[in-house]
């Protein structure tokens, strides 16, 4: 008993030096991580027609960029719109188009319930019958057991 406690107090003792390391190591990890050596200068031109120029220049390259460079806020927000609305209409009617699906399984699957409830219910009425036709067939049989009895007969098979 007490090399079990020993051994559960050391496996203790490892779990706690292994979660102290875990631990130092994330801190310094994340001591490194921001310790950032400091960058250079930037010796760019950033006056804002040197900006204006880059923007208007970066669609000269790409007609359909330039096209969409030109254009007016409110046309982009409305295409972007009519974009949107035809995504929304083709999962509006493939949603449907599942429902319609779901629904007809499920009405597949209610008439496969109302068969096998069908089946159920025909199987128990022949059993009882059964049970009601078993149950008079004994009684004829005791009864006939008895007359035979009351003219001799014995059984000598039991």
């Amino acid at each position: 008993m007490a090399h079990q406690f020993i051994h559960g107090s050391c496996n203790l003792t490892i779990l706690r030096l292994l979660v102290f390391l875990l631990g130092v190591s994330i801190v310094g990890y994340n001591w490194l991580s921001n310790a950032r050596v400091p960058c250079s200068p930037c010796h760019c031109d950033c006056s804002s027609e040197s900006v204006l120029s880059v923007l208007s220049d970066s669609g000269s390259y790409d007609p359909y960029m330039k096209d969409d460079m030109e254009k007016p806020t409110i046309d982009l927000l409305a295409e972007e719109l009519k974009l949107r609305a035809g995504v929304t209409e083709d999962l509006k009617q493939q949603m449907q188009a599942n429902m319609l699906d779901t629904k007809k399984l499920a009405s597949k699957y209610q008439k496969e319930a109302e068969k096998c409830n069908t089946g159920v219910e025909a199987c128990e009425e022949a059993r009882e019958r059964l049970e009601a036709a078993l149950s008079a067939e004994l009684k004829v049989s005791a009864q006939w057991e008895r007359r035979a009895r009351q003219y001799g007969w014995t059984n000598t098979t039991r």
